[in-house]
Parts: C-alpha cells; sequence; structure tokens
C-alpha cells in the first residue's frame, strides 16, 4: 500500500516487555558534518579571528553568534574555518546551510531539515521536526548568508530551536546583526595590508598572500618579485584588503601586469565610489571591484554574467546553455559556446565551480556578484531570463518525469535537491505568470516531493492546483495523485475524503491509462487502512489491469509497487501463495527498472512477512538485495526501512545481540529523520524488542542498543559492507554456473551498466579488442542475441 513510505504511526510509548526505548538514557550519536562546501581557495590571516570565534561558539552561554561585514569580507570562510577548530567541542556534529539560494523566510526550516536529513510533515510544523532531531545533541548549525532573509519569522526560527535544543549553537554569517538579545556579534576585518612594523616583510601579509596564491592559479608560475612585493601591496590597500575584491583583481595577473593593474584601478576606482555615498566605505569598494570586473568584461561576457544571475543556488551547463543563447534553441556549437564562456568567467574569479552530481557539473556565483549583476539587468532583460528560465526547468522536470525513477535514480533527485533554489523560483514565477507551468513542475517532480519535501510538496500542489482550474484534465490529475498520495502517507483522513473524488473525476476525463491507474490505486488506500479487505483487493486489481501498458522506468516501478500494496492485502487475506507470487513479480520489475527507492520499501516489506512465515533463508536473501538497494538510494532515511527487518531476522536467528544494536540504529535514524515507522512494520519492531530483551536481560539489552543508537552510520556501513561481501559470492557462484570465467563476469555488468567495448576497456584497463572478444563470449554463453538480451539476462539474475 501507500504506506509502505508512509511516516503516520506514533511510536509505542512502551513496549510489552516493560522497557520504554524512548526513554533509554540516550547516549551520545555520533559526529556528523552535514552541508559543508568544499573550499576552492586556500585561506590566510584569519588565525586571530578563528581563536576569537571558536572562542565564542564553545562557550555554552553564548549560543548564537554572528558573523558580521560586507560582502566579500570573508565571513563564509570563516565560519567553515571556526567550524574546524571546535570539531571536538561538538561530538555529535555540524551542519552547513547555505541561505542564499532563498528567496523567503519560511523556506529556512524546509531547507535546514533538507540538510539534516529531516522529513517534513504536513500535519506538524517542520520546526517540530528539526527540533526531534537536534534535541539533547551538543550540535553547532551553522547559517550563512543571513541577512536577506532578517524578520520576525527568522528571529523566531532561530529562538524556537534554541529554546528547544539547550545544547545547539548557531553560528550565522550577516551583513546584518540578527538583533536579538542573546545575541553575540563579530564583526569580520578585512585582511591587514599593512606590516605591523618595519621588520616584517610585505610578502608576510595575508592580502599579499592571497592576492599571490590567486594570481598563480590563473598565470602559471606567477611568483612576488620584491619589486613586485609594494605594488602589490599598494592594490590590496585600494581593494581594503578584501578578500574577493582581492581575488577578481588577481585573476587579471593572467593579462596584466601589477603594475598595469594598480594603474586601471587608479584610473576607474575614484569614479566608481562616486555616486554610492549613502552606503558604507567598505561596501563602495567592494561594489567598486566587482564593477571595475564587469567593465573589464567583454560586451559577450557582461551580457552572459546579467543573464546568469536569475539562476539561484546554481546552475548546470545545459540550464545556463539555455538561459545565455535564448531564445534560439541550444545546438552543439552553442553548448561549447556557453562552456566557454562558464569558463571566461570562472577565469575572472566571477563564477565557481560546485560540487558535481554524477556527472553533471554545477557552476555557482557569490551572492554579491549576483545580487550585482542581477542589477545590471535591463526590465526587458529580466523579464526574458526569467521566462527562460522557468521554461527550462518545466521541460527538464517533464523531460526527467518517465526516467525519474531509473537506473539515473540517485543522480536525478540529488540534481533536484540541488536545484531546488531554482525550482522554487521557477514555479513561483509560475504562479504570477503562467499557473500552468508551475502545475506542470508539481507534477512532473511528484516522487521527489513524496521522497525529501512532504510538507513543501503539498504546499505547492494545493497552489498550483487552486490557480488552474481550467488547467487540461491530464495535467491536473497527475498533481491530484501526488497531492492525494502525500495525504494518504500521513494519514489525513480529511484531505483524502477531499481529494479523492475530485482526483478520481479527473482522471476519468482523460485517455490516460497512467492517470486512471493511479487514481484507481489510490481511490483504494482508504479501504485498505479501513481493513476492508476484498474493496480495496478490487481496487488494486483495477489498478494493475489498467498499468499493463507501463513501460517506461518510472511506471514500471508505479506498476511494481501497486502491486507489492496487492501483495500486502493478500497477506492480510491469508492467502499466502498469491502474496508471495505478487511480491515476487513486484521485485522482478523493479530490478528491471534500475531504480533504488520504491525497491528498498517493497525488499524490506516483503522480508517481513516471510519472516513471519517462517521463510528465513529466502528472506535474508530478499533483504540482501534491499540493503543493496539501500546503499545506492539518494534517500538517506531509507536504510531504517531494511534496519527493521534485519533485527527481525537476527532476533528469529537467536543473534539478540546485534538485533538490539540494529535496534538502537534504527531508533537514531527515525529521531534523527523524524520518520514514524509505518504500521505494519512497528509489530515486527515489538516483536524483536520482545525476543531479544527477554533473552539478554535489562543490562546486556540496554548496552547494545545504546551501541547502535550512538552510531547509527557504522552500523549502517557495516551491513551493507556484509551485504557487498554477500553478494559477491553469490555472483561468483552464479558466474560459475553460467560458464562464466571472473573477467566476464565483470564485462557483463558493464554491459548491463550500459557500457560500450571502450568504456568497457578503459574501465577494466583492458585493449578495446580483449572487451569485445569478452563480450562475444558471454553472448555465445548465454545463448543471447544481443548486449540488450544479455543485459535484461543480467539484471534478472542480479549479476548488475
Amino acid at each position: 500500500m501507500v504506506t509502505a513510505i508512509g511516516n503516520t504511526v506514533q511510536r509505542p510509548e512502551s513496549s510489552s516487555s516493560g522497557l520504554d526505548i524512548l526513554h533509554l538514557p540516550a547516549p551520545s550519536p555520533a559526529q556528523e558534518w552535514l552541508g559543508f562546501p568544499f573550499a576552492q581557495t586556500s585561506f590566510f590571516g584569519r588565525e586571530q579571528d578563528i581563536a576569537d570565534v571558536s572562542a565564542l561558539v564553545q562557550d555554552p552561554a553564548q549560543r548564537l553568534v554572528t558573523l558580521l561585514g560586507p560582502g566579500g569580507v570573508g565571513k563564509t570562510r570563516l565560519a567553515i574555518a571556526v567550524a574546524e577548530h571546535v570539531e571536538p567541542a561538538f561530538p555529535h556534529g555540524a551542519a552547513f546551510i547555505s541561505l542564499a539560494q532563498l528567496s523567503q523566510p519560511d523556506q529556512i526550516a524546509d531547507e535546514v531539515a533538507a540538510v539534516l536529513g529531516v522529513l517534513s510533515h504536513p500535519d506538524r510544523a517542520i520546526t517540530q521536526s528539526i527540533i526531534n532531531s537536534l534535541h539533547g545533541r551538543r550540535f553547532l548549525l551553522i547559517l550563512d548568508n543571513l541577512e536577506h532573509l532578517l524578520g520576525e519569522q527568522t528571529s523566531l526560527f532561530i529562538l524556537d530551536l534554541l529554546q528547544h535544543c539547550p545544547r545547539l549553537t548557531v553560528l550565522a554569517t550577516s551583513r546584518e546583526p540578527l538583533r536579538l538579545s542573546l545575541e553575540q556579534r563579530h564583526v569580520t576585518p578585512p585582511l591587514s595590508t599593512v606590516a605591523s612594523d618595519r621588520d616584517t616583510p610585505l610578502t608576510e601579509l595575508a592580502a599579499l598572500q592571497l592576492f599571490v596564491a590567486r594570481a598563480g592559479s590563473v598565470r602559471r608560475g606567477f611568483a612576488c618579485s620584491p619589486e613586485d612585493a609594494g605594488t602589490i601591496a599598494e592594490i590590496c590597500q585600494r581593494l581594503d584588503g578584501l578578500p574577493l575584491a582581492i581575488e577578481l583583481a588577481a585573476a587579471w595577473m593572467r593579462m596584466l601586469s601589477p603594475s598595469g593593474l594598480l594603474a586601471r584601478l587608479e584610473q576607474r576606482l575614484p569614479l566608481l565610489m562616486s555616486g554610492h555615498t549613502d552606503q558604507p566605505v567598505r561596501l563602495q569598494t567592494m561594489q567598486a571591484a566587482i564593477n571595475w570586473s564587469y567593465e573589464l568584461l567583454s560586451t559577450e561576457e557582461a551580457e552572459g554574467l546579467r543573464r546568469l544571475s536569475v539562476f539561484r543556488g546554481g546552475f548546470t551547463l545545459e540550464a545556463a546553455a539555455h538561459v545565455l543563447h535564448a531564445p534560439q534553441a541550444v545546438s552543439p556549437e552553442r553548448e561549447i559556446s556557453t562552456l566557454q564562456m562558464v569558463g571566461a568567467l570562472c577565469d575572472k574569479s566571477l563564477l565557481s565551480p560546485l560540487d558535481s552530481i554524477g556527472t553533471i557539473q554545477r557552476f555557482g556565483m557569490l551572492e554579491t556578484v549576483r545580487e550585482f549583476a542581477q542589477d545590471q539587468l535591463t526590465a526587458d532583460e529580466l523579464a526574458q531570463v526569467q521566462r527562460t528560465h522557468a521554461e527550462y526547468y518545466r521541460d527538464l522536470t517533464e523531460r526527467l518525469e518517465p526516467i525519474l525513477l531509473g537506473p539515473e535514480e540517485t543522480v536525478w533527485l540529488r540534481l533536484y535537491d540541488a536545484e531546488m533554489g531554482n525550482l522554487r523560483e521557477a514555479m513561483a514565477w509560475g504562479l504570477l505568470h503562467v499557473p500552468e507551468l508551475t502545475l506542470r513542475i508539481c507534477g512532473a517532480i511528484g516522487w521527489f516531493w513524496t521522497w525529501y519535501h512532504l510538507a513543501e510538496g503539498r504546499y505547492w500542489l494545493a497552489r498550483s492546483l487552486d490557480a488552474t482550474p481550467d488547467a487540461p484534465p491530464l495535467l491536473r490529475a497527475r498533481a491530484l495523485a501526488f497531492a492525494t498520495s502525500i495525504a494518504a502517507l500521513i494519514g489525513d483522513a480529511t484531505g483524502l475524503q477531499e481529494l479523492v473524488p475530485a482526483m478520481v473525476a479527473t482522471a476519468e476525463q482523460t485517455d490516460s491509462w497512467l492517470a486512471k491507474g493511479h487514481a484507481a490505486w489510490l481511490q483504494s488506500v482508504p479501504a485498505a487502512y479501513a481493513a476492508d479487505l476484498d474493496t480495496a483487493a478490487s481496487g488494486f486489481d483495477c489498478a494493475l489491469a489498467l498499468m499493463t501498458p507501463a513501460t517506461s522506468p518510472s511506471d514500471v516501478g508505479l506498476a511494481a509497487y501497486m502491486r507489492a500494496s496487492r501483495g500486502d492485502i493478500a497477506f492480510m487475506h491469508g492467502h499466502r501463495a498469491l502474496g508471495i507470487s505478487l511480491f515476487e513479480e513486484a521485485m522482478e520489475q523493479l530490478r528491471t527498472t534500475g531504480g533504488s527507492c520504491i525497491a528498498v520499501i517493497v525488499f524490506s516489506n516483503y522480508a517481513g512477512w516471510l519472516l513471519t512465515f517462517e521463510m528465513a533463508s529466502r528472506a535474508r536473501e530478499v533483504l540482501q538485495e534491499a540493503v543493496r538497494f539501500a546503499s545506492t538510494s539518494a534517500v538517506t532515511w531509507q536504510s531504517a526501512m531494511t534496519l527493521a527487518g534485519l533485527a527481525f531476522a537476527d532476533a528469529i536467528e537467536g543473534k539478540t545481540q546485534t538485533a538490539a544494536r540494529l535496534l538502537g540504529a534504527l531508533e537514531a535514524i527515525c529521531i534523527r529523520a523524524d520518520l514514524m515507522i509505518p504500521f505494519f512494520y512497528q509489530a515486527r519492531v515489538d516483536q524483536v524488542h520482545q525476543l531479544a530483551y527477554d533473552e539478554l536481560g535489562s543490562r546486556v539489552f540496554q548496552r547494545e542498543w545504546e551501541a547502535g543508537y550512538a552510531d547509527p552510520v557504522e552500523v549502517v556501513a557495516t551491513i551493507q559492507e556484509d551485504s557487498g561481501n554477500l553478494r559477491e559470492r553469490r555472483v561468483s557462484a552464479l558466474t560459475r554456473e553460467l560458464g562464466l570465467t571472473r573477467r566476464e563476469g565483470q564485462v557483463l555488468a558493464l554491459v548491463a551498466a550500459g557500457q560500450s567495448d571502450r568504456e568497457i576497456a578503459a574501465s577494466l584497463f583492458i585493449s578495446v579488442r580483449t572487451a569485445s572478444k569478452h563480450v562475444s563470449s558471454i553472448l555465445e554463453k548465454l545463448d543471447a542475441t544481443s548486449r540488450a538480451e544479455a543485459a535484461v539476462r543480467a539484471m534478472h539474475l542480479g549479476l548488475a
């Protein structure tokens, strides 16, 4: 049933053994560092600042510290350096939350929850879920780039966290103070540009060291000669020691000498600083530095920078190509042009590469630069790039929808998570200008909402549906289905009563088997909740019949999920053979799609049923597959789905110490993600708890439970490693049975992954000719007529 993803059932206040695992003394969970960006450049001259801020942050009485200063002074880098310095003082970890891509204060909580891995539940405030995750943990939360979100709502959010999480410390960076009574402020100064005494050489100045390092990255072999040191020091003085300004200026060393650069600064800076007398001097210099770099761009580069400022939180090269070349279509030539443009702007420190997602490289623009560049857009330019931006994300999400749950599922879900700033901007623009565009995006990423952002997904789906009463039925049916699914996930009976009739009626207005099948399935969920098994079975059978044409990975994944739901009903009805048949077929379908999220749910659930039927050996096999899927899933909390089954299996086999440890890890993951255990899992957890407690006694059970609770990451890593070893042995046995050599088994796995002979050769460090010979041999031994047929066979056997 849909509730296989669900988080609706309250944890029991106590187990039947009398030991309340929620009220065990909570051990310290392992340290986690979440959301921290990769440092792109070296850090210079902040030793005293690091020491001063570290002292504040480590003081239990100072729980809100704000780093103040103008854009480009280095607040973010200082915050990260402080976090590294105080790591031992925060044994439960730290999280870095970048807020630059947000536009509204009410988005802060969702962003914090996303980085922490906390699920958002529409039936309670997201702040409460965050509190549940952080309560009792000595944790450092860094809120970066807070200035544009300041106000009562932001202040109340921070105060709420601090009040209910007494061991939490918040470190914020902002151009303006939060103006809260408990706030301790540290003004981040510019880098020193004047030697402290005559005996200190200029080359020891932090500002000069930063300039030389950045210049060396754009001009091979750049060195600071004694005669250049004075010139560079003067350049840094004219830029007031602001790190970003210095980096922007130093980037021009690829084509200018230090004296040539200084001459240009003397010509331009005084003029650029005029007209900004209402702003602080350092901010005037920052704007001047950016403007100076902007003025040196070619006409095409300047236009490119302006257009790229429409993105929030970064962008891919594909997205940049659409925005840079609109309204023209993107061609191979324009893709090359985009790469050259982005490269040129990176060379000038106006863009920088971000972490890649799979093979997709993303780029970002510092918020200071983005604000400046967006101010340069004319009204017509702004209108055009906003429309192009929104239309691109509409097209992207609809293009990925059929394959979202396929082999690249992890990449696409991580991409959507990284692109949330842009998706929000596109949907907000759509509501104002083209509401149907927002409806299309919301529906296309419906599965993403159910894995990551239940509350936010419900919000956008409701707004887009309200704004588009006359939209095509197919678009509304899709959005209504996911809105209904979210209501089912959280057990919102009132919402289901309102949504189900509208969803079914709208689906009937379409010619889409998918819309009708999805609606028929969801329509039957309330009957399953009410234990009306005959009605639920009939509805699920109807839905499965409608899903027969499914071919795309997402559609096949949905059909498999429905089939497993029907299997649940069969088991509840006492029809064991039918249930096993339905689950086995659903698993076979999921192996062919290549996705992980639905597979983790279905495989873990099936293993639990098998254990109740005392089919432990088969249950172990299924659980190993579930663990393998969970290890590749983009949804981190899904590992909890496998822990319940593994603990159940261990308890039945008498491995009660391991079972108790798994229960502790399960509880830690559930608390951190604010994940509620689905009802049919809860009975299994209670049974494991009873078996382990009775066998071990209170003292040993508590010791093992605490060990799992303290370090769930290690527990999960261990079971994944064990699963990998078991799978490797199983694969070896299967390849021998098929008459394949060990090398042929490796080649077959790469064939199933879609690699060409040339790619296989590169992966295995063999010649292309040898790879081709291996492929030919494999086809002959498997009696396969094509690579595709061999790949399908490999997936069916679990070899890929």
